[in-house]
């Protein structure tokens, strides 16, 4: 769910003690003390384009950035929020019920204020301008570098040398001998590097496109795309590949 990149947001729900179950009785019925839920952002433009692309300002917005469909996911996402926690909050924004934190990336902190557009829809108390059905409410954050909350790409020497060992590794190497083939042939039609971080760089502006109907390159077939899939996920994987990577990256 977190990504080693952006994690997202995280919404405290500092709720009111209120019975969970009305049907326990008083003795033994449970209080809602705390919740937090964390999230990540809506659907975005690809993170970048790749040297052999044959497709140019399509994302009118740039690349990395929220679009109008993540948008509205985390529209919707806060309504179902609001709705699963109605019970325990105001029908008003309370600095002492709710804090939330994003990190501190254009899509991240633009799906927290999208969300909350959901969760706090303008009663008629909260209502400053008739034509705008929305509030503002406080979204936290902190420099990237100095995130260890929710970012988790603050220098750390210590893992980069644990994660570069592990690249170099016999298990490493194992893990993608499967995908030598098709670590070539995306090389070589998209211009990437031909490391595992280029191609699924590749894979991620193609999965944009295809989630907004663009047609793909002929070589990007599905077969190829569900294998760039899995290496995705290895990728991923192996950011936190051991005990100690998972300590100090914070999985």
């Amino acid at each position: 769910m977190v990504s080693s990149s952006d994690a997202g947001t995280i919404l405290t729900i500092l709720a009111i003690v209120s019975s969970i179950c009305p049907a326990l009785t008083e003795e033994t019925s449970s209080t809602l003390r705390l919740v937090h839920v964390l999230y990540r952002h809506g659907d975005r433009s690809p993170i970048s384009d790749y040297p052999n692309e044959d497709l140019t300002n399509i994302w009118p917005k740039g690349f990395g950035q929220l679009t109008k469909v993540g948008m509205q996911q985390q529209y919707e996402l806060g309504k179902y929020l609001r709705k699963r926690y109605n019970g325990f909050l105001n029908t008003s924004f309370h600095t002492d019920e709710v804090v939330v934190r994003s990190t501190d990336k254009d899509r991240t902190l633009m799906s927290a204020y999208s969300n909350l557009a959901g969760f706090f829809y303008p009663s008629s108390e909260d209502v400053w301008n008739p034509d705008i059905p929305w509030q503002p409410i406080p979204v936290h954050t902190v420099p990237r570098m100095d995130d260890n909350l929710l970012y988790m790409e603050s220098n750390c020497p210590k893992y980069m040398k644990l994660y570069e060992n592990f690249q170099k590794s016999k298990r490493f190497k194992e893990l993608i001998d499967d995908y030598k083939d098709l670590i070539k042939l995306v090389s070589d039609k998209s211009g990437a590097t031909g490391d595992i971080e280029s191609v699924t760089s590749v894979y991620d502006n193609l999965f944009c496109k295809r989630a907004h109907n663009f047609t793909l390159p002929s070589w990007a077939s599905d077969d190829v795309m569900l294998k760039l899939k899995a290496l995705e996920m290895i990728k991923m994987k192996n950011y936190f590949y051991t005990p100690s990577m998972q300590l100090l990256k914070g999985a």
